[in-house]
């Protein structure tokens, strides 16, 4: 702390832009937060976080998703107290899927690595049910991108764009390397699943944007 800051009379609110305030066990050398196994049934549908569904109460039967451009929810990271409201109406979460590019410098994606379970780990010690989200990028990723997820968990995966052979490639390799650490019971795959892939462990496609948003409307209505 700076000789200024030992000054201040109260702290400014971008003070802790770290989100040190709320640190989390790890079984990493990182200090990647490791997050609390899910134990509950599979949503049946997904819908986006941002999406325009009012509810005080939490939407049943599925579960909120972060599989979107990253500006549009860093809020959640940025300023988790003003945020955990929307996500606790949720009910049930996956974690925030921040990007992790290729070309991108390791220390950068080790954070994004880092923020995505620091939110999970916050919203389950607020009463959150969470599915981790999982990502990666090269091999050199491997040992990062899968910290903090208790083997035998169930997970996330992102199968969209993958029309490149050189991504997917890339995603093939990520993939087989997290069935084989992880050992998942079921892998909840928002977009397509390549065929080749399909074999390798248990899985449930989950179709993209509009068909989840119109399935939290249908459950907010329908509830009893």
């Amino acid at each position: 702390m700076s000789d200024a800051s030992l000054r201040w009379r109260s702290l400014p609110g971008n003070f802790d832009r770290l989100n040190t305030f709320a640190q989390y066990p790890a079984n990493n050398p990182w200090g990647i937060p490791t997050l609390a196994l899910y134990s509950g049934t599979p949503p049946a549908w997904l819908w986006p976080y941002g999406a325009r569904i009012t509810t005080q109460e939490p939407v049943p039967g599925g579960a909120l998703h972060f599989y979107t451009d990253d500006y549009r929810f860093e809020r959640v990271w940025s300023r988790p107290l003003d945020s955990l409201s929307a996500i606790q109406r949720a009910g049930l979460v996956l974690t925030p899927d921040f990007s992790l590019y290729r070309d991108w410098p390791l220390a950068l994606q080790l954070f994004n690595v880092y923020r995505n379970r620091w939110c999970g780990a916050f919203w389950q010690d607020h009463g959150v049910a969470v599915i981790p989200a999982l990502s990666w990028s090269t091999p050199v990723s491997y040992d990062f991108a899968f910290a903090g997820i208790v083997p035998g968990s169930m997970v996330a995966i992102g199968a969209r764009g993958l029309r490149h052979p050189e991504t997917r490639a890339w995603f093939a390799q990520g993939y087989r390397a997290l069935i084989a650490a992880l050992r998942p019971p079921l892998g909840l795959v928002y977009g397509r699943l390549p065929a080749d892939l399909q074999a390798l462990a248990p899985y449930q496609e989950y179709p993209l944007q509009w068909k989840g948003i119109w399935s939290a409307q249908r459950a907010l209505r329908e509830r009893p």
